[in-house]
């Protein structure tokens, strides 16, 4: 397993995304249905909404798996994060040399394929993901994947609404 490089700027970028109140966060309707159109359009068993700090990775919304959190090493929407400008797809897991021997791919998780679009804050750090997965190797097409870019597109916005209520709330206060 290669373990994700973190950037020279994460600490700046985990500063943004803490701006946005989102980690720790309960599950929230309009997450759960960006997870839920992820799945479905790109035929997946798996997908996620998931924010990564500096230690671990937090799913705000998860579709087709128990687990709500990994550990920053281990998440492979890690890897993701690191590429702000392109989808991180990978159609067999076990064939790419970053991930053929990771747990989630050789132990009981199973992941076979992944495809993940980084969720951008405003000022362009890569604060989380939308992703999907699935348990055997898979092809998506261009449209599959231009809808995950509107997918994050979407929790992009909805993410600048939270932050700009959070703003209005604290500006409040001060009066």
């Amino acid at each position: 397993m290669i373990s994700p490089k973190i950037q020279d700027d994460d600490a700046k970028r985990v500063e943004i995304l803490k701006l946005y109140n989102i980690h720790g966060t309960k599950e929230e309707k309009e997450y759960d249905h960006v997870a839920k159109l992820a799945s479905l359009i790109c035929g997946t068993q798996v997908s996620l909404v998931s924010f990564i700090d500096s230690n671990s990775q937090w799913f705000k919304a998860h579709i087709g798996t128990d687990l709500n959190q990994n550990t920053r090493e281990l998440a492979i929407c890690s890897h993701a994060i690191n590429d702000t400008k392109n989808i991180t797809y990978i159609s067999n897991m076990s064939k790419d040399i970053r991930f053929k021997y990771h747990p989630m791919v050789k132990g009981e998780t199973n992941v076979q394929f992944y495809a993940g679009v980084p969720i951008l804050s405003r000022e362009g750090f890569a604060i989380g993901t939308i992703c999907v997965m699935d348990h055997k190797p898979k092809n998506l097409s261009t449209l599959q994947l231009e809808a995950l870019s509107s997918l994050r597109d979407v929790v992009s916005k909805l993410l600048e609404i939270r932050r700009n209520e959070i703003k209005k709330t604290s500006e409040n206060k001060i009066d």
